[in-house]
């Protein structure tokens, strides 16, 4: 359909987004084209650079520091794809969920803020989303 043309978008999010090469795979991956609409989105959200908890800079805020998830993803899953609960974000848009339950869970509270400012959901809606994904990532643990 492309005609090969995915390792453009590569080198676009590279070039024009200033993206990493792992986010820019990753969001051509999951988005094919469309992830140039996830790129300007997540590049109106952050235009300062910020610091990983290892020193490094990146522009584009993360769900989670270990994988190139963006928080923009989750604004474009709400406005895009009518993703209208956070395990549908992290379990079925995401993939977090299922790559790694921790990760999943500390990246919930930011989940749920945006989702809460993009969908206007009330605080109850808000902590009865919480709950519902806490429930769910319980079964993504291995057993100890």
């Amino acid at each position: 359909v492309c005609h090969q043309n995915f390792d453009k978008v590569v080198v676009t999010l590279r070039e024009q987004y200033d993206m990493d090469k792992l986010v820019a795979k990753h969001l051509m991956q999951n988005y094919g084209t469309r992830a140039l609409m996830v790129a300007e989105l997540a590049r109106s959200i952050s235009q300062s650079p910020h610091q990983d908890d290892k020193g490094q800079q990146f522009r584009y805020l993360k769900l989670y520091s270990k994988y190139p998830m963006l928080e923009a993803e989750v604004v474009f899953a709400c406005r895009q794809e009518y993703a209208c609960t956070a395990v549908d974000v992290l379990a079925r848009r995401t993939r977090l969920a299922f790559l790694d339950a921790h990760a999943a869970e500390q990246a919930l509270p930011r989940v749920l803020d945006l989702m809460q400012k993009e969908l206007g959901w009330s605080g109850r809606r808000k902590e009865q989303e919480r709950k519902a994904a806490l429930d769910f990532l319980k079964t993504m643990s291995m057993p100890s």
